[in-house]
């Protein structure tokens, strides 16, 4: 793979080389084609989503662009899922494919890029390879719920493709459409609201717009950072609404703050772990649990050698790309290293997606160099490159079998991690879902065990305990459930599930009130039309089946509790229902989501 690039037939033949590296980038991940949804997002972002599931509508548009979701605000991916749905319905084949596609389409740009930023074919193709079949970008490729990962990176790296032309030929339009891509890219996602800094080390190398070797020219450095004050003002207002999304969606509670010197332990820590799953890909899983402490002896050597590296690759001036590569991968980390917390994740193999470009590109080039120096014949590492590339494709395809299903993927999790309460709850959500209860049970004891104080997990377990139809243990984990979290909609609904099946139904109304009175919701205003009929109040069950219906048109349990009510209603009565509202309309608060 890595040749001398001074033969012209040598050149000629990266064209053929990037079609077979497309090639087996398809073989290695089509196999996505047929895994199914998992239970973990993705029934937020798609198959769960009234405003996904009814494909590409003008009030989907509307929603999208207005409405915070899933603790981000992230439009452009919505609108793309939506697209997915109007074009090929509620289908995870189509949807992982499209996730493929995009994937394939960024290692394209990541070849084009450093392709016509250096002029070295060979280097900047191995680049794109390692980017296209490292194991740890299986994440962002294979779980939907991460297309705003693989949408952000594309609109990215067309945002750097068009940053190159610019600095080509500088004028408005070039500089316009750099801030559009640019738009674009922190629409699907706020992950590269670091592109200006990334911008301003690209001057640096390949693009040659400050000369390293030499004393550096303040006034023209002056005028690159002034430069990019606008695109820091767009990250700036993009940043500013993911904290607030977050914020509204209590992602950076949940799972309790840590302490600044353990967060900022666990990012130096982070920073070398990541550099070890590159170099060494295994125990990939969904999800690290944050760990509860770092010993000082791991936290200071951290710490240290991230400063020792930085300062040697700036030492190395005649080798600009070290420099580039390795902020290139600190910077693209910046955002997602955990400063701020954000969910209970110590790290996450997705965050690597762009910046290992940077470690890539350090490889990648310095071994050119060693070729072109005469210090090592082009073979060796030729040979060493098609070598490594097939271990990583084969490493990959491995680990994509995790991504199957929702139990593949939280087994996998359990296998290779300790104390993971989200995957001993995952599976257990998803055993609930194949009706194993009793085996979810197990797994969501040990949630419970693991992390005592996260309601989510208890009233899990309340659900399972509801489905053995052991009423009194499900409403005691739901009310334990609600004591660490009393507005959890979901409990109140649970609980109002508890009491509906023991015909309980005053105690039922008034605990799916509570649940619809936090977050609307098309199932809770069908089940608690389902009471209001046992009560004998037709006319207010009328008008929750219809609300289940104005939020999810495509709820069909809704609409055949709707039309039985109808029928009900003229056969008692000999006349039409009436269309009034009920004096006690639960509150909206929130707008539907």
């Amino acid at each position: 793979m890595i040749m001398s690039i001074r033969p012209a037939s040598r050149n000629r033949a990266v064209i053929p080389a990037a079609v077979i590296l497309i090639l087996t980038t398809i073989l290695v991940y089509g196999q996505v084609a047929g895994f199914d949804f998992v239970n973990y997002d993705d029934s937020t972002y798609v198959f769960d989503n009234p405003h996904v599931r009814a494909g590409l509508t003008p009030d989907g548009v509307k929603w999208a662009l207005t409405h915070f979701w899933a603790g981000n605000w992230h439009p452009l991916t919505m609108l793309s899922l939506m697209l997915d749905v109007e074009c090929f319905g509620v289908d995870p084949a189509a949807h992982h494919l499209v996730n493929l596609l995009l994937h394939l389409a960024n290692s394209t740009l990541v070849l084009l890029f450093f392709y016509f930023s250096t002029r070295r074919p060979w280097p900047s193709l191995f680049v794109a390879a390692l980017f296209a079949l490292h194991p740890l970008h299986v994440e962002s490729v294979a779980w939907i719920s991460e297309r705003k990962d693989v949408l952000s990176a594309f609109f990215g790296l067309l945002a750097l493709l068009a940053y190159r032309r610019y600095v080509r030929a500088p004028g408005r339009w070039p500089y316009v459409t750099v801030m559009a891509w640019m738009t674009l890219s922190l629409g699907a996602k706020a992950m590269l609201v670091t592109l200006p800094a990334l911008l301003l080390l690209l001057d640096v190398w390949p693009l040659d717009r400050l000369d390293p070797g030499r004393p550096l020219d303040m006034r023209r450095a002056g005028r690159l950072v002034l430069e990019k004050v606008p695109l820091g003002v767009l990250s700036l207002l993009f940043g500013l609404i993911t904290i607030l999304a977050q914020s509204s969606a209590g992602a950076m509670a949940t799972f309790g703050v840590k302490p600044l010197g353990l967060r900022l332990a666990n990012a130096a820590r982070s920073c070398w772990l990541y550099l070890f799953k590159t170099v060494w890909p295994s125990d990939l899983a969904v999800f690290y649990p944050y760990p509860d402490s770092i010993p000082w002896f791991q936290a200071i050597p951290a710490v240290l050698g991230l400063a020792a590296v930085s300062a040697a690759v700036l030492f190395l001036r005649k080798k600009p790309y070290l420099a580039a590569g390795w902020f290139w991968y600190l910077i693209g980390l910046a955002p997602v290293i955990g400063l701020v917390q954000v969910g209970g994740q110590g790290l996450a193999d997705r965050y690597t997606y762009l910046p290992l470009v940077g470690i890539f590109v350090c490889l990648a080039y310095g071994a050119d160099d060693l070729i072109r120096s005469g210090r090592l014949s082009a073979r060796i590492p030729g040979i060493a490159a098609v070598l490594l590339l097939t271990a990583l494709g084969l490493t990959t395809w491995r680990q994509l079998e995790s991504w199957r299903n929702g139990e593949t993927l939280f087994r996998r999790a359990i296998a290779v991690t300790e104390n993971n309460d989200v995957a001993f709850s995952g599976l257990g959500r998803y055993l609930i879902g194949v009706k194993r209860f009793d085996e979810a049970r197990s797994y969501l004891s040990l949630a419970v065990q693991t992390n005592p104080g996260h309601a989510a997990n208890r009233r899990t377990l309340g659900e399972v305990y509801l489905e053995l139809g052991r009423y009194q243990e499900a409403e005691e984990w739901l009310r334990s459930a609600l004591n660490l979290n009393s507005e959890d909609s979901e409990s109140w609904f649970w609980l109002g599930e508890v009491f509906r099946r023991q015909r309980r139904w005053p105690e039922a109304a008034a605990a799916y009130r509570r649940s619809l009175r936090i977050r609307p919701a098309a199932r809770g205003h069908n089940f608690l039309g389902l009471v209001l009929i046992s009560l004998n109040r037709w006319d207010e069950a009328m008008f929750h089946f219809r609300e289940a219906l104005r939020l999810d048109p495509a709820y069909s349990q809704a609409g055949s509790n709707l039309k039985k009510l109808r029928g009900l209603i003229e056969r008692s009565r000999g006349a039409p229902p009436s269309d009034r509202r009920p004096d006690d309309r639960p509150a909206t608060g929130r707008k539907a989501r």
